[in-house]
């Protein structure tokens, strides 16, 4: 019955944040002083475009739809000395990036530990990096996030009796989620024979895991049993885990305990002994 609880709650988490970040941020320099690569430019003004006419029979215009768009075209390029006027003494601010038609939007963060001028600066500008065709540019960003994750091998570092040398390795299905900080690198590439941007993301993280999965307890790898007996019993794993990340990929390295949740494991040998792992992952949202 817990094994059974357990399983629909660690499903039920799987199920709404199976790769999922939150609070997430992307660290943008501003020129002159920090970056060489790229400027930012901000501007609050709005233009209107005819975006859908109607003609009739006769090739006359009937109606047509108007649609409002930032206008770039005066737009000013943000500079530290701009953010010094706002009481702003870093060279970066943190905020959001979205890649549009030739550049990246971005969306500043107007919270925080910042002044109230600023704070109303941020939020009635528009501001963007110019990405023109076979251009890329790199901005460091960093992120709590939640996701899945199995262990499909797992190593025990030490055993109650060293007499007893079976079970050492295990690869037994499992599943279970993992919770940490993820830092790295997104890169946004634009080619020219394609329509939409690249984004490639490239990261490290340190996380907790709780999971479920099953060991199998037999002769070969139990305290004081002659008989020949084999038996799987469900455990709930607990650990620390360091990842790698690239695009929607992920490979873990994990540290930690097998809980058995019966007492059919009370003679196993790797009881309460620490594994070293491998896991796998995969962002679909």
């Amino acid at each position: 019955m817990r094994t059974k609880i357990l399983l629909l709650f660690l499903l039920g988490w799987v199920g709404m944040a199976f790769g999922q970040e939150f609070k997430g941020k992307d660290k943008i320099y501003i020129s002159p002083h920090a970056s060489k690569e790229y400027s930012v430019y901000y501007t609050n003004e709005k233009v209107k475009d005819s975006v859908r006419k109607v003609f009739n029979r006769n090739g006359n215009l009937q109606s047509f739809e108007l649609e409002e768009r930032i206008n770039w075209k005066n737009a000013k390029e943000l500079t530290t000395s701009k953010l010094k006027e706002y009481n702003w003494n870093k060279f970066f601010l943190n905020g959001n990036i979205s890649p549009e038609k030739g550049r990246l939007v971005i969306n500043f963060w107007n919270r925080g530990t910042i002044s109230d001028s600023l704070r109303n600066f941020l939020s009635t500008n528009h501001f963007s990096i110019p990405l023109e065709e076979n251009d890329n540019l790199s901005f460091f960003a960093d992120s709590f996030h939640l996701g899945a994750m199995t262990l499909p091998l797992k190593i025990y570092l030490t055993k109650r009796d060293n007499n007893v040398a079976g079970g050492m390795a295990e690869g037994n299905t499992n599943i279970g989620i993992y919770a940490g900080y993820k830092f790295g690198w997104r890169k946004y590439v634009k080619l020219k024979h394609e329509k939409e941007y690249r984004v490639y993301n490239i990261a490290f993280s340190s996380n907790a895991i709780v999971g479920l999965g099953k060991v199998t307890v037999d002769d070969k790898n139990s305290v004081g049993n002659s008989q020949i007996w084999k038996v799987d019993v469900p455990s709930f794993n607990l650990g620390i885990a360091f990842g790698l990340h690239y695009r929607d990929f992920s490979l873990l390295v994990a540290y930690g305990i097998d809980i058995l949740m019966s007492r059919k494991g009370e003679n196993w040998n790797y009881k309460d002994k620490p594994w070293l792992g491998i896991g796998i992952g995969y962002k679909i949202f």
